[in-house]
């Protein structure tokens, strides 16, 4: 999914669009699936803090994530799994309800 395609109607999609875009301005590379409900971050640019305090960078970037979320939508989630394969960490866009 393009940065610059328009807002995708499914709220699961536009959460994760939105979500994408501004961590890539944060200095993240991101890789969204085909589903366009899932994405990898495979770059993170507090990588070496992450690994040694996880629990507070980590933290601190799914706190990020959801707020971006939860302005766009009342009626998706996004969540942040930290370190969920070798090289990145992913995002899932999830409907509510």
């Amino acid at each position: 999914l393009p940065l610059s395609s328009p807002k995708p109607r499914d709220p699961a999609r536009r959460a994760l669009a939105a979500v994408v875009e501004t961590m890539t301005t944060l200095g993240f590379s991101c890789e969204i699936d085909r589903s366009a409900t899932s994405a990898r971050l495979v770059t993170c640019p507090m990588l070496e803090a992450a690994r040694r305090h996880e629990g507070v960078i980590c933290s601190f970037h799914r706190g990020v994530v959801t707020g971006i979320a939860e302005r766009q939508t009342d009626r998706a989630v996004v969540e942040l799994h930290p370190f969920a394969e070798p090289g990145a960490c992913r995002l899932r866009a999830a409907p509510v309800g």
